[in-house]
């Protein structure tokens, strides 16, 4: 399962919702970013001059690229938003999309949004979950991870980020 910074989505939701009433039918879109922890998302301009359509700045796109190879990342995906509909790709979104790569959809009329996986041509819904990153990281080396399904039930989990003391190694 992948995981999202809570914290990100809500902005970027919040951002995608006031970009499509300011100019209806507008989107916003970026990069995927895999930190080896969560995905991260990148915001990018949208070059589109057409409404319900985005695109990126291959100059853009390059840069972003290199600053995440740098930084030991790695680039695994697109987002944008769908400001009026579902959050389902539709068959341009696939067509345009690398193949084995994440495509997450921003729903603006809905408030939530899909993770998709683009391969062989066709989208499948993937599971994400949300992380909480915490300004002052408790005092036991745990990581406490909230997962959800579009606001659903939350699941605790936590995962251990140092080890313990009389572990094996």
């Amino acid at each position: 399962m992948h995981m999202l910074l809570k914290s990100e989505f809500a902005r970027l939701l919040r951002e995608a919702v006031r970009v499509s009433r300011q100019s209806p039918g507008t989107e916003i879109c970026g990069l995927l970013v895999d930190t080896g922890r969560h995905l991260r998302f990148v915001q990018t301009r949208n070059n589109s001059r057409r409404r319900g359509g985005f695109a990126f700045s291959a100059q853009e796109v390059r840069r972003v690229v290199a600053a995440v190879k740098t930084s030991g990342q790695e680039v695994v995906g697109t987002f944008h938003s769908h400001p009026v509909g579902l959050p389902i790709p539709g068959p341009s979104d696939v067509e345009h999309a690398v193949d084995d790569s994440l495509m997450f959809l921003f729903d603006c009329i809905g408030r939530g949004g899909r993770l998709w996986n683009i391969r062989d041509g066709r989208a499948q819904p993937t599971r994400y979950g949300f992380a909480q990153r915490s300004h002052r990281p408790p005092n036991d080396g745990v990581e406490r991870t909230g997962t959800s399904r579009s606001g659903q039930s939350q699941v605790v989990r936590q995962r251990r980020l140092v080890p313990a003391a009389n572990a094996e190694r």
